[in-house]
């Protein structure tokens, strides 16, 4: 059960409160009182693809790797078109990318690829972009972090991502 959660309020603010509450919950570590919070709002509306993607990502962080990248996989792949979604589906590459196999750490490049073109990425999105591009050899990768660049402070974080590979000869003679 969600302590805190008032019924008198609207479906959106009740949504907001959760989906705060579960972000708590889940950076200090709580992720068992985070998923039965989830249950609790998912009864309320069990399509709801933010719900959902947030328990995805409880999942995956609280070890249940691979049900969780499914979960947010599928979320994604429904609201393929959805503008709203983009701090998600850069969570999801970035997890993808993290769970660090070949296949997993490609599709994981390609929405953050796709993410870049919608949406200014983070500066530690723009890192995973492109430590995970160069360890697979993948420029086009870089090239393309290069290309979406709006910002002088953007430019810096994928240089200063860059340096460091660079600089790794084992990386670059391998």
């Amino acid at each position: 059960k969600l302590k805190g959660i008032n019924f008198n309020q609207t479906v959106e603010e009740r949504f907001a409160y959760v989906r705060e509450r579960v972000q708590e919950l889940k950076k200090v570590g709580n992720y068992k009182e985070a998923l039965q919070g989830m249950k609790v709002a998912l009864s309320l509306d069990p399509q709801n693809s933010i719900l959902l993607f947030l328990r995805g990502s409880v999942l995956y962080e609280s070890g249940h790797k691979r049900e969780g990248l499914n979960l947010m996989q599928f979320v994604m792949e429904k609201n393929e078109e959805d503008p709203t979604l983009s701090d998600e589906r850069i969570q999801l590459s970035l997890a993808l990318i993290e769970y660090g196999t070949a296949k997993t750490t490609k599709e994981g490049l390609r929405i953050l690829r796709l993410a870049s073109e919608n949406a200014q990425l983070p500066s530690y999105a723009i890192n995973a972009l492109v430590k995970a591009s160069v360890e697979m050899r993948d420029f086009r990768g870089i090239s393309g972090a290069l290309f979406t660049l709006t910002s002088a402070s953007e430019a810096a974080t994928v240089a200063k991502s860059i340096k460091p590979h660079l600089e790794d000869r084992e990386l670059i003679y391998r």
